[in-house]
């Protein structure tokens, strides 16, 4: 079980949030640096997500997190960074996230391929994975027509 955060933590999420609103050049680094992983999961999502603010963000950082984070939340930030950036290199993971266990994850997973394509995808990512396998087998069928899935 986790431990809830302590204020100076929450007031760390609070400024990193804040330096990806603000989108200066200096705290991209700083942004990159809080991805570490003796950073608080929390912390580490809400750098991840702010990097998605910097049009110039590579998104195979985000990517790898996306891929193999075992933090929920910092998956979640990998996915809401990526939703932000609109590449549709990050289609394939976007779309394999669609599967993740964390509720979170899915609906940035969805909100990113949506803003890839330019509409919103019916895709409830509350409801399990395993309840929507008709959705996502057709939208895997319709991203492939796109030349966005392999």
């Amino acid at each position: 079980v986790e431990e809830p955060l302590t204020q100076a933590e929450r007031d760390v999420v609070y400024a990193v949030r804040a330096m990806g609103h603000q989108k200066q050049p200096e705290h991209k680094e700083t942004l990159k640096a809080l991805l570490e992983r003796n950073r608080p999961p929390e912390v580490r999502g809400a750098a991840a997500a702010s990097l998605g603010r910097y049009e110039d963000t590579s998104p195979q950082t985000l990517l790898q997190l996306l891929r193999t984070e075992r933090d929920a939340p910092v998956r979640a930030g990998a996915a809401k960074g990526l939703a932000l950036l609109e590449k549709k290199e990050s289609v394939p993971e976007l779309y394999r996230a669609l599967t993740d266990p964390d509720p979170h994850v899915r609906a940035w997973a969805i909100r990113g391929i949506s803003r890839v394509m330019g509409h919103r995808i019916a895709y409830d990512a509350a409801k399990p994975p395993e309840t929507q396998a008709k959705v996502l087998a057709e939208l895997g069928e319709y991203l492939r027509r796109q030349k966005l899935l392999p």
